[in-house]
């Protein structure tokens, strides 16, 4: 059996794929910290994050296609959409009242996103932190400035749109 791989990212940039023991021996550390910092969404020095590498399970994974009828009603739709003459810039697209935007922030003052989403399972594949910490970080209102990224909701309601 082949063992688990791990993403290695220095400050948000990836190294590359590694072992655990690969990994710790590349940055000093054990490769039980590189495992149980994979598990959470900490920062290892303050540089260094993992991610472990998911494997594809071959045969059980659909694929995401459309069936042919969609795929023609979509054709067809998209078609008279072109060629009907009318402004699409002019439609404003909104979110459903009651909606959340998910973001990782920066941990400074300015609290800039960083990552903006949907749901947190959206944000967990875009930042690598799981949804569950995300969701926990979120509901106990902790900034996590020093060890994990800082999380937050925004509801519909309180997102400004300035057009």
């Amino acid at each position: 059996m082949e063992a688990g791989k791990y993403k290695v990212f220095r400050n948000n940039n990836l190294v590359g794929e590694k072992t655990a023991e690969e990994a710790a021996t590349m940055i000093g550390c054990s490769a039980y910290t590189v495992r149980s910092y994979a598990n959470t969404c900490r920062y290892l020095y303050g540089v260094y994050r993992f991610e472990r590498v998911k494997e594809q399970k071959k045969g059980l994974i659909k694929p995401k296609t459309m069936t042919l009828d969609l795929e023609a009603e979509w054709e067809r739709t998209r078609q008279q959409l072109l060629h009907s003459g009318y402004d699409l810039s002019t439609i404003q697209i909104t979110r459903p009242e009651g909606r959340k935007l998910y973001m990782q922030v920066t941990a400074d003052r300015l609290s800039l996103p960083t990552a903006i989403a949907d749901s947190a399972i959206e944000l967990e594949t875009m930042t690598g932190c799981k949804s569950r910490t995300i969701i926990s970080t979120i509901s106990r209102g902790k900034s996590g400035a020093r060890k994990q990224p800082k999380f937050v909701a925004v509801k519909n309601e309180e997102i400004d749109d300035d057009r």
